[in-house]
Parts: C-alpha cells; sequence; structure tokens
C-alpha cells in the first residue's frame, strides 16, 4: 500500500513526525538536516523503550524538497511500504491514498503542524494526539544545583505526568560540609527534600544494579557510577551540568568559571559514560553570559533554573534530542581540580581583582587565608576595594602582605601586587573570631613601630 503525504513545515519547526496509516512506526523528518529516521511505538503511541532505525530501510532524496523513504513495517515482516512527503508551505493536505485495496480512500482534517506533536493516522483522519512519555527515573544529587533539578522533576510528577515514578540516590554521608565544625556542616539538601516528600531514597555506593527504571539523571553528584549501574537503565544516565562542556569537565565547574575570569559559561546536558566524566555525547547545551562580580551561589542558582529547564525539554522528546546528539571533542576541553584548601589561600603578589574572584568564588564554602607569625588565618567579610583606595596614596611605600588597620572604616587592610584589599574580621589559630578593631587592639596598637604582614 502506497501513500503520498502533502505537508507544511514551518521553518521553526526542528522535526516533524508523519504517521503512515494504520502503521506504529512514525518517519520523523528533519527540516534543518534533511535526515530521515523511522520511531517504532506501542500502540497506545507511547514510544517504545528500544526505539531502533533498524525498521529503516532506505532513504532516497529526490525532487529537490521531496524525501522517499522506503521501510519495512515491523521487524518480524518483509512487507515494505513507500511514502513521499513534499516540504510544500501550507498546511496538511488532504491526501489520497495510492492503493489497489482501498485506493481512493482520502484523509481529512488539515490542520498545521506544531512543534514537538505527533501526528498519526486512522482509516478516516488525521488526529494530534499530544501525547507525552512518562518516565520512571532515579535522580542522583548531593547540593543546592542538584536540589533545583530534583525539586523541578518532583513538581512535574506532581502535575503534569511526564515523570511517572521519582526515586533518589544520595552519598552515604549525609553531609556536604565536612570541613568546618561539626555544628557548622550542612545536611545534604537533596537528602532533606526527598525525606521530606516522601521520595525513597538509595544510599551510594550501592551494592546492587538498580532495576525497574526508564532513566537516571545525574546532577553535581561528584561519584563516578559504573557501566554495570549505567546499563540497568533502558535509556541510559543523562547528566545535567554547569558548564559548557568540554570546558571545565569534573568537579567544582562553576568555582573554576569565576576563577578563570570566564566570560561566558553554560549548562550542557549529556549522557553518562562510565570510566570517565564528562565526556559523554551532548543532548542539549544553553550558553550564558557570566554576571559581573557574581559569586559561585549566585551563579549556580540560575545556572540551575536554566538547567532544570533543560531537563524538562530533554525528557519531553528524548528521541530527538538523542538523534541529534554529538561528541564532545578534545579541543578546548579543561578539568576543573576537586576543590581543597589552596584554593583558598590568597597569593599577595596577585592584583586586586584576583583576590577579589577568589572570594567571589571559594569564600562561601572555605573562607580566604593566609599566615602570620606562623599561625594559619581565615580572613571573612571582604568590603569592596572602592572603600580603600584612599590607602594607595596613605601607604606608597607599602610592600606585598604589609597589615594596616583603616580606623573609618573598620577594616583590616593588606596591600597586594597593585592595591589593597580589606577585611571585617579575622580568626588567628582556629581560635574565636576577632573584629577588625579586636584585632588592632590586641595585636597591633602594642607594636605600632613595627609593621606587620601576611605570608
Amino acid at each position: 500500500m502506497y501513500m503520498t503525504m502533502k505537508i507544511l513545515f514551518p521553518t521553526k519547526i526542528p522535526y516533524v513526525n508523519i504517521w503512515p496509516r494504520g502503521l506504529a512506526t512514525c518517519i520523523q523528518y528533519s527540516t534543518f538536516s534533511n535526515e530521515a529516521r523511522c520511531l517504532l511505538f506501542s500502540k497506545d503511541c507511547q514510544i517504545c523503550p528500544h526505539t531502533s532505525s533498524r525498521t529503516l530501510k532506505q532513504i532516497n532524496f529526490s525532487g529537490g524538497r521531496t524525501v522517499n523513504v522506503l521501510h519495512k513495517q515491523n521487524c518480524r515482516t518483509t512487507t515494505t511500504r513507500h511514502f513521499s512527503c513534499s516540504l510544500d508551505n501550507g498546511k496538511l493536505q488532504d491526501t489520497k491514498c495510492k492503493s489497489n485495496i482501498d485506493g481512493g480512500r482520502r484523509l481529512d482534517a488539515a490542520k498545521s503542524l506544531d512543534a514537538g506533536r505527533r501526528w498519526y493516522t486512522t482509516s478516516s483522519s488525521v488526529l494530534d494526539e499530544s501525547k507525552q512519555p512518562s518516565w520512571k527515573v532515579l535522580f542522583f544529587g548531593t547540593d543546592y544545583f542538584s536540589l533545583t533539578c530534583l525539586q523541578s522533576l518532583y513538581k512535574n510528577r506532581c502535575s503534569n505526568g511526564l515523570i511517572q515514578q521519582l526515586d533518589v540516590v544520595v552519598p552515604q554521608s549525609r553531609y556536604i560540609k565536612k570541613r568546618r565544625k561539626k555544628d557548622d556542616r550542612i545536611i545534604s539538601p537533596v537528602l532533606q527534600y526527598a525525606q521530606q516528600n516522601g521520595l525513597k531514597v538509595y544510599y551510594w555506593p550501592m551494592k546492587e544494579e538498580v532495576k525497574g527504571y526508564d532513566l537516571g539523571v545525574v546532577a553535581s553528584f561528584g561519584h563516578l557510577i559504573p557501566g554495570k549501574i549505567i546499563n540497568s537503565f533502558s535509556h541510559g544516565v543523562l547528566n545535567v551540568h554547569p558548564s559548557l562542556l568540554p570546558r571545565w569537565r569534573g568537579a567544582a565547574p562553576i568555582i573554576h568559571t569565576i576563577l578563570n575570569n570566564d566570560a561566558e559559561t553554560g549548562v550542557t546536558i549529556m549522557k553518562l559514560l562510565p570510566k570517565r566524566f564528562d565526556v559523554g555525547p551532548v543532548l542539549h547545551q544553553q550558553t550564558v553570559s557570566v554576571p559581573t562580580d557574581c559569586t559561585s551561589q549566585s551563579l549556580c542558582a540560575t545556572l540551575a533554573d536554566i538547567g532544570a529547564n533543560m531537563l524538562l525539554d530533554v525528557l519531553r522528546d528524548l528521541p530527538t534530542f538523542t538523534s541529534q546528539e554529538r561528541p564532545q571533542t578534545e579541543d578546548g576541553a579543561t578539568y576543573g581540580g576537586k576543590l581543597s584548601s589552596e584554593y583558598a589561600e590568597i597569593n599577595w603578589s596577585k592584583s586586586v581583582e584576583d583576590i577579589c574572584r577568589q572570594y567571589r568564588a571559594v569564600s562561601f564554602l572555605i573562607p580566604l587565608h593566609t599566615r602570620w607569625k606562623g599561625q594559619h588565618v581565615v580572613l571573612g567579610n571582604m568590603c569592596n576595594p572602592e572603600q580603600i583606595k584612599d590607602l594607595s596614596t596613605k601607604h606608597s611605600s607599602a610592600t606585598e602582605g604589609q597589615i594596616c588597620y583603616h580606623k573609618e572604616v573598620d577594616l583590616i587592610c593588606i596591600k597586594c601586587r597593585d592595591g589593597w584589599v580589606g577585611f571585617q574580621h579575622i580568626t588567628i589559630a582556629y581560635r574565636q573570631r576577632l573584629s577588625a578593631r579586636e584585632f588592632f587592639n590586641g595585636y597591633l596598637s602594642s607594636s605600632s613601630a613595627e609593621i606587620q604582614y601576611f605570608s
């Protein structure tokens, strides 16, 4: 049986799905790349777990903007059918079915094509099904970036039906901060949210492979997931990564973005591969300009919102995004090291801008520190350098690391390469925190004749 379908392809629609009458097969045609593929669907018009291009027999392009697709009806028969789709401007037109069996039967209902909608034909008319998949998702996450993605999935599960089942995996440790005192540690927000909303929680490392889930979603998890876990999901595992991969693979990409003064960053959704972090094919990517003077926390919030929306977009039409995936190249690839206290150690030979950027990047997690008379010193609450510009004139002969108390603004100020930076608080040798005035009165005023330095 042969069928000719004349279809409008609006210029902004990347893919149009053409449903031959009576078949559980969809010809998906790209108006951008002139590519066609066949997707196998179940009887209720939900995409089958193992969509396969093996149903595609042959693609021939002829007549300029006409695509002819020859394919098998399914994997168990050798029946072939031929469809031609002309890319003329207009609406989905009434067409005649060219067949010796029921030739002359018409398809009524001319309709416009909307992005993301699936079309299929019955014996009488063309219908707009608009059905979306319903996923069983296992979510892997730990911190606040993860939490935004999890919240988006949970809200969708409650209201929209895109998520049918949602469970969570968190590390065995309940905390995301372990460097400070016990009272300062923060329980994983992902774990808290899962417990508050009655989500089933698994603890990492998992002893057995997971079963019963369509898809895994990873966001800022921090652990390498082995191949046996990835392969246990029928649609693999997606990773929501806050950088423009391949730049800043690995740990703390947002912190490294600010530390290195990147002008732009973004979010990448990629397929997870075993054995290496952040090297899988890219399904979706969005670029974001880095705001001036932003902190890691503010940039994280921005990227988390964008990533959560991108994730839902991908889940609504995973086959299309999968068909457009692209491998990562090694050109421009950079790796972010795991965050350690070294990233917060101040080098006084750096510029004011460098130290301010260091403070904005890491101080929320690890406070900036230096050394004084052999003791560890933590500096807190950095001020705007514009407040102390006058020190460059008052102490023009000061050298790098020199300490000065600025009485007018109540700040401990330190000379760096091209200016001064100031802080409101100081903690010496992990003892009680002191204000700038308390530090001056207790340690500097009694030895006013002696110049003090941080090293």
